[in-house]
């Protein structure tokens, strides 16, 4: 598996390759996951598969779903969000 570290304006990028899906975290100032992007390698290089985000905040966490639209070009297909109380979820994607 391979790994690699970038730090990207105010965030942290880590990059893992596991087979044929690359992988792309994204942290932000505290260290926690904010985004992870899941990416598939094809004929032509890399296609986005899926992406979750995090939005943190002092009472409730909300993650956010949603598939690549090859249609559209952008992750609106099967979207999907849900509410997690912040005491109970500090983190809701753990880092790799």
């Amino acid at each position: 598996m391979a790994t690699t570290t970038e730090m990207v304006a105010d965030a942290q990028q880590k990059v893992v390759i596991r087979g044929e899906n690359k992988i792309v975290y994204s942290t932000d100032a505290q260290g926690r996951v904010v985004s992870k992007m899941i990416l598939h390698r094809d004929g032509n290089g890399w296609t986005p598969v899926s992406a979750y985000s995090v939005g943190y905040g002092e009472k409730q966490n909300t993650l956010t779903f949603a598939r690549w639209n090859e249609r559209s070009h952008v992750f609106n297909r099967d979207a999907k969000q849900q509410q997690f109380d912040a005491v109970q979820y500090p983190v809701l994607i753990v880092k790799p």
